[in-house]
């Protein structure tokens, strides 16, 4: 169609488009790898090459759903859970290494719904001065998610210096962060994603939990309202490639907006669980740390109606050291046949459970 006089005509193919489509292809390859990675582990491997799922839990808080995610993490990793509850000593007082007993009705209760997941779990428990540092002592090379809770609203000011915050900035494996609204099963789940390189677990740990609760998926993408045709396209191919990639069809959802937190909101209000990555925002707040997960995050953590899982990879110089510390894990066990210990902190380890589950 010819151009009116004065009319400005948009290239059909520009810059921005190419940047996305190298994006696309870039966080495809990343997904793929890494869905394809989910079982990838050898039968008869060594103890220290088997992945594993840490879940922190806090002993007299809710914890259900927070577990059933855990178990559909284990289930997809062939993983065992290590569940971790973290008791703090203040600095001034000595760290003891005895705890008092669990209460027994708690723990009869936990052992029951992990045991009905069919997934072994080994509960921790820890002493420890700074709730963060216990956590990620956890986290080792092996870790392929540790699993968070936040009952707290979602700001900013909550976030910033807790010890999520910590967690999140100083883990070597992919962190999650599940903020729980307390509406039951998840049924229907919205996974928002970029199509960045920077955040890959959005789609692998949506794919597991629909897998392990039989819920249904819906991948989406927001496209700015002047995005262009070719962009549309690239979007469209994306999601479809993706859905692909994954072991659950999702619906493919495609909308323009130019406030992406609201249009991610919208389409979440017809589903039980929003899944999306932490987003890198590249602005004076994110270069001084003003967001944890990213404004976009952060902004539909706070006001979803329903349940919001937000997953944050490690940068690529952290990808880089975590590769270098497998390999001198895997080469310590072999010539030590020890774990490394945290003078810090002082765990009370329970046995591995599910099938055979070690209550002491």
């Amino acid at each position: 169609m010819a151009a009116r006089s004065g009319e400005v005509i948009q290239p059909e193919y520009g810059l921005r488009d190419k940047v996305h489509e190298m994006w696309q292809v870039q966080s495809l390859g990343e997904k793929r790898v890494a869905l394809e990675a989910s079982h990838a582990v050898a039968p008869g491997a060594p103890e220290e090459e088997i992945p594993k799922v840490v879940v922190e839990v806090v002993v007299g808080e809710p914890y259900k759903e927070l577990m059933a995610l855990g178990a559909a993490f284990g289930r997809r990793y062939e993983a065992p859970v290590e569940v971790v509850t973290v008791t703090e000593v203040p600095y001034q007082s000595p760290l003891e290494s005895d705890l008092p007993p669990l209460p027994t009705e708690w723990l009869d209760r936990f052992y029951g719904r992990m045991e009905k997941h069919q997934v072994p779990v080994r509960l921790h428990r820890v002493l420890a001065r700074d709730r963060a540092h216990a956590v990620l002592s956890f986290a080792d090379p092996r870790t392929r998610v540790v699993l968070l809770d936040w009952k707290r609203r979602f700001r900013i000011q909550n976030l910033l210096g807790s010890y999520v915050d910590e967690v999140v900035r100083k883990s070597l494996a992919r962190v999650a962060i599940l903020k729980y609204r307390g509406l039951g099963e998840y049924r229907k789940i919205l996974v928002a994603t970029a199509g960045s390189p920077y955040a890959t677990g959005e789609v692998e740990l949506a794919d597991a939990v629909a897998s392990f609760t039989g819920a249904s998926l819906t991948f989406m993408m927001v496209l700015p309202p002047n995005a262009s045709d070719a962009r549309e396209d690239q979007a469209r191919e994306y999601l479809s490639i993706l859905n692909g990639l994954t072991q659950n069809d999702a619906e493919l959802l495609l909308v323009r907006g130019e406030d992406v937190a609201g249009e991610i909101l919208e389409a979440g209000r017809d589903h039980d669980l929003i899944v999306l990555g932490a987003t890198r925002e590249v602005g004076f707040r994110t270069l001084f740390g003003r967001h944890v997960v990213g404004r976009i995050a952060d902004e539909v953590a706070e006001r979803a109606e329903g349940s919001v899982l937000i997953t944050r990879d490690p940068g690529f110089s952290r990808r880089l050291s975590g590769g270098l510390l497998h390999w001198i894990w895997t080469r310590y066990h072999r010539l030590r046949g020890r774990p490394v210990t945290n003078s810090d902190s002082i765990p009370h380890s329970s046995g591995l459970g599910g099938p055979q589950f070690d209550r002491r």
